[in-house]
């Protein structure tokens, strides 16, 4: 069994202090491959954490083979997991995936349907998919969460400072919080992002 294997079962046997989901967030290509056996059941695992550390795991090494199970985490009961799904579907299926991001562009829930219109954005640069996120992430009302997700997500795909378009998008948001009670750091996020764009 591998090392990775080892700690993981250690981790999960509250035999060493790290955790599933801090193994699995620092694993390396060489690890994932290695955990390729137990990705299935991490998929599966009954604390959402681990989930979404996996789904993150398969996206970021792009592990096609898993494609299918990915999918199927579509409609996993824990919204942010559904989240992490429908990033890790479109690393690794790219433009393959749009018809299906497309979808979620229209889903009831508004953390999916910001991350189906970041990565809609993102793959095809329509203006469209921006003025969407726009309007839902410049209302008052809107949950930090939402917020952060289509920052943190953009961010993580584009050189923001390479599309104006999405500095106006960061900057409209960042005024929009202004008298807001608790901004959550989002102010604090927002700037540090703008000041690496330039």
């Amino acid at each position: 069994m591998s090392d990775i294997r080892t700690r993981m079962r250690q981790a999960e046997e509250g035999e060493i202090a790290e955790t599933v989901t801090g193994i699995l967030d620092a694993a390396t290509e060489a690890d994932a491959y290695a955990l390729e056996p137990v990705i299935p059941s991490l998929l599966r695992h009954r604390e959402w954490v681990v989930r979404a550390s996996a789904l993150d795991m398969v996206g970021e090494y792009r592990l096609t083979r898993f494609a299918d199970l990915v999918r199927a985490r579509l409609q996993d009961k824990n919204e942010v997991v559904r989240g992490y799904a429908l990033s890790a579907y479109y690393d690794l299926l790219g433009a393959k995936a749009l018809p299906l991001i497309r979808k979620w562009c229209e889903a009831r829930a508004v953390r999916l349907r910001v991350m189906a219109l970041v990565l809609c954005y993102v793959e095809t640069m329509e203006s469209q998919a921006l003025e969407k996120l726009r309007l839902i992430l410049t209302r008052k009302r809107c949950h930090f969460g939402h917020r952060y997700v289509a920052l943190e997500t953009l961010d993580h795909y584009l050189n923001v400072g390479q599309h104006p378009e999405v500095v106006r998008l960061f900057q409209d948001i960042q005024r929009s919080l202004h008298g807001i009670p608790r901004s959550y750091g989002l102010d604090e996020a927002i700037s540090r992002i703008l000041k690496a764009a330039h």
